[in-house]
């Protein structure tokens, strides 16, 4: 990575399964070598593991199991190898945060993301000027949060929990819907930093079971479905 020598590399293995990389409590793992190995691993812990300064295309295979806390990541290769899935295993969110504070990280369509029954991930932009693009589907039964920034969706998704989108322009392709569960929509504003919320449907019909609007802050902000 950037800090360290570019040959640096970490390989992880277990016995069987898959190896933790635990983050406890508000601690944060700055992750500068490659990551190497054939089983992925778990991020565990509420804390913060962090690729935000590294340059590798990281070179494990396997799946990303999400685990808890918060994965930084500033290019796809930060995920290793493209046809690595991401599964979501408990309450987690994945920041997006490229190496020069804005721009784009794309998510191939071979990156299939699921999401277990009963928890929420989030995938959020460090700011306003960031922006992810998720090729591949989300599937699964749990929910989706979208934070901040401008969040395209493309895959052709069937998750069926509920869906909130904070404070971010979200646009979808036109075979890449929302969940027709719950949908919350949350902008917050600011006396210096006002927000909203667009949605672009790509074309395409969505239905929801609800819809929610939810505006924070004491500025005037905009949703916009």
């Amino acid at each position: 990575g950037s800090n360290g020598v570019t040959n640096d590399v970490i390989t992880l293995a277990t016995a069987s399964g898959s190896p933790a990389v635990n983050v406890a409590g508000s601690s944060q793992l700055y992750w500068y070598t490659d990551l190497a190995g054939t089983q992925g691993y778990t991020k565990t812990g509420s804390g913060v593991l962090i690729f935000r300064y590294n340059t590798d295309n990281l070179t494990y295979t396997g799946t990303t199991n999400l685990g808890g806390g918060t994965v930084q990541i500033n290019q796809d290769g930060s995920l290793g190898n493209v046809n690595n899935p991401i599964l979501v295993s408990a309450n987690s969110t994945l920041q997006s945060i490229s190496g020069n504070q804005q721009g784009a990280i794309t998510l191939p369509a071979t990156r299939t993301i699921t999401i277990n029954s009963g928890i929420t991930f989030t995938l959020q932009n460090s700011g306003t000027a960031n922006s992810t693009v998720v090729n591949g589907p989300i599937t699964g039964a749990g929910n989706l949060t979208l934070n901040t920034g401008t969040i395209s969706l493309n895959g052709a998704n069937t998750y069926a929990g509920t869906t909130t989108i904070r404070s971010a322009t979200v646009t979808l392709g036109p075979s890449s819907p929302l969940s027709s569960a719950a949908l919350t929509l949350t902008s917050a504003g600011a006396a210096a930093n006002q927000l909203s919320t667009v949605v672009d449907l790509g074309g395409q019909s969505q239905s929801v079971s609800s819809l929610s609007l939810t505006i924070g802050g004491s500025n005037q902000v905009t949703n916009t479905f």
